[in-house]
């Protein structure tokens, strides 16, 4: 039977206003992405119950180990730019002058999530107005069910190399241009909006995927457009409103494809989120000031036996060092038996520890015994290993003269599959971040920074770590 523990919603409405009564669709999905077949179309206040009745189950029972929430084109802009050297140094900085001139509202009034491609100079980002991010948290808060991520789901629509991608709905159709943006518009307007984002596109290919090493940098004309729609709303409306469409495409000279798929858009958007949710350029708008406590915790719980062994160890290994290097003598002997006191917090069977702690025997090298002790841990879980040889290393960087001073952990994960360890931190200046990973480059980890966001304290950014 299948597991059905990750809800996906997206919301139909247009309106920028979400509320309690806001119409949605919904489905239920295993952790690796198997559909149960069922699309639900409801209001947002009644999903809680209906799950709950989906599972057999009492509402207090029962709750989504995660929450998906795809957002419309019109309330969360996506787009893609190209940066120049200058920028490149500076990107958080330059980004709101970059967008500012698409956007309806100032730009300071917009919470912006961006994602910087290595190979090359583009960069996706995602803006949304912190009006509505904070409204709809309310409202999803208020029916019991919190996101534990948000995406525009026009980052789930894919360009192709020298072709507009349309994917006709009922009330709107999502236009894809390579280079330029991914977004949502009436169909009276897709005419138009051809007509000017058509005719000066680069010969390059943005989507989902990684971004090419290299860039043609030819400007030419886009004559190409695959139309795709689903069996599922051909109704009489929706028929005259795609032949209408092909009509002006024939009068224009564009050469189009047309690609009918049997699936609803729900299910052809849910299959493109769970293809490519892993990868690091799909733009989760739960970041920064808007970050999910509730994901935190669970990935907390997760690793808590392996991190209170961490934890410890850093502990014993900050107090040593300070020990040797700062204070002599009553202090010394002080700070070693506060050590022996937090290690048999965490091992209170250890003999040896406790016969020289009673002996005051400080010549016992604490810091090498659990090193040895947490090795002994490695080889019965070689990746809990990993994670740990990260964080040390992470731990070793972030301790230098100055560093610990200007770097604020916020969150950490681990991910089992591919042994990557995410740091989310907060560091005064972009300077501060550029120098972390620089060294974290220096002692032979492969560092990327994932994103950065200006906060009122600082620079909230995250990279992510592998050996």
């Amino acid at each position: 039977m299948l597991t059905k523990d990750i809800l996906l919603v997206r919301i139909l409405s247009s309106d920028t206003t979400i509320h309690r009564k806001t119409v949605v669709e919904w489905g239920a999905f295993s952790k690796s992405g198997e559909f149960d077949g069922h699309v639900y179309t409801t209001q947002l206040d009644e999903i809680k119950q209906q799950w709950c009745q989906l599972h057999e189950a009492n509402e207090k029972e029962i709750s989504p180990n995660r929450v998906i929430l795809l957002l419309p084109g019109n309330l969360a802009v996506h787009s893609f730019h190209t940066l120049n050297g200058g920028q490149k140094k500076h990107i958080h900085s330059a980004l709101p002058y970059m967008i500012e001139d698409s956007l309806a509202e100032d730009v300071e009034q917009m919470h912006l999530v961006s994602h910087v491609y290595k190979k090359t100079d583009k960069v996706s980002l995602v803006a949304i107005s912190h009006t509505v991010i904070q409204a709809i948290l309310s409202v999803c808060e208020e029916v019991a069910f919190a996101p534990d991520s948000i995406y525009s789901e026009c980052q789930l629509v894919r360009s192709q190399e020298d072709t507009a991608v349309l994917i006709a709905d009922k009330l709107k159709v999502f236009m894809a241009i390579p280079s330029q943006a991914s977004f949502t518009l009436d169909y009276e307007a897709v005419p138009f909006a051809l007509s000017q984002r058509g005719g000066n596109c680069q010969n390059n290919a943005v989507g989902l995927e990684e971004v090419g090493a290299e860039e043609d940098k030819v400007s030419q004309r886009i004559s190409h457009a695959l139309l795709k729609y689903s069996l599922d709303f051909l109704s009489n409306t929706s028929n005259e409103k795609i032949n209408t469409l092909k009509q002006w495409l024939n009068a224009q000279g564009w050469l189009y494809e047309e690609q009918v798929f049997e699936s609803s858009i729900f299910e052809l958007l849910a299959r493109e989120y769970f293809e490519h949710h892993k990868k690091t350029d799909l733009i989760n708008l739960r970041q920064g000031s808007y970050r999910c406590p509730k994901r935190a915790s669970r990935i907390m719980a997760k690793w808590r036996p392996v991190l209170m062994l961490a934890i410890c160890w850093l502990v014993i290994e900050v107090s040593i060092m300070a020990g040797q290097g700062i204070y002599f003598g009553d202090r010394a002997n002080k700070l070693w038996g506060a050590s022996a006191n937090l290690y048999l917090n965490v091992f209170p069977q250890d003999q040896q520890v406790k016969s020289a702690k009673a002996r005051n025997q400080q010549s016992f090298n604490l810091q090498r015994w659990l090193e040895n002790r947490l090795k002994k841990t490695g080889k019965t879980n070689s990746r809990d290993n990993v994670f740990l040889i990260l964080l040390h290393q992470l731990s070793m960087v972030t301790s230098q003269q100055g560093m610990a001073v200007t770097i604020t952990p916020q969150a950490m994960a681990f991910n089992n599959e591919f042994s990557r360890l995410s740091f989310e931190f907060l560091a005064p200046h972009l300077e501060s971040v550029n120098k972390l990973v620089s060294e974290l480059r220096e002692k032979g980890l492969q560092t990327h920074l994932d994103n950065t966001n200006q906060s009122k304290t600082g620079v909230i950014a995250k990279i992510t770590i592998a050996r």
